[in-house]
C-alpha cells in the first residue's frame, strides 16, 4: 500500500475502496471521477481493456501483464 499524494487523494481511495479488489469495478469508477477521462472512453473497448490488463496484474503481478502486453 503507497500513500496517494494527489489532490484527488479522497476520491481515488473511495473508487479503490469501492471497487473491492475487482478490476472492472476500479478501471469504471476510476474512467467516472468528475472531469477525470473523456466519456467517449466508458463503456467500450478502452474500458475492457484497460480492465483486462489490471486483472492481469492484480492475478498475476506486474512482469505477467508486461509479458503479455509484449507477446
Amino acid at each position: 500500500t503507497y500513500a496517494l499524494r494527489d489532490p484527488r487523494a479522497a476520491e481515488i481511495a473511495t473508487a479503490v475502496e469501492r471497487a473491492g479488489g475487482e478490476a472492472e469495478a476500479l478501471v469504471g469508477g476510476l474512467l467516472r471521477l468528475p472531469g477525470l477521462t473523456p466519456p467517449a472512453l466508458f463503456d467500450g473497448a478502452f474500458e475492457a481493456r484497460t480492465a483486462e490488463i489490471l486483472r492481469v496484474m492484480l492475478a498475476d503481478g506486474m512482469a505477467a501483464a508486461i509479458a503479455g502486453e509484449a507477446a
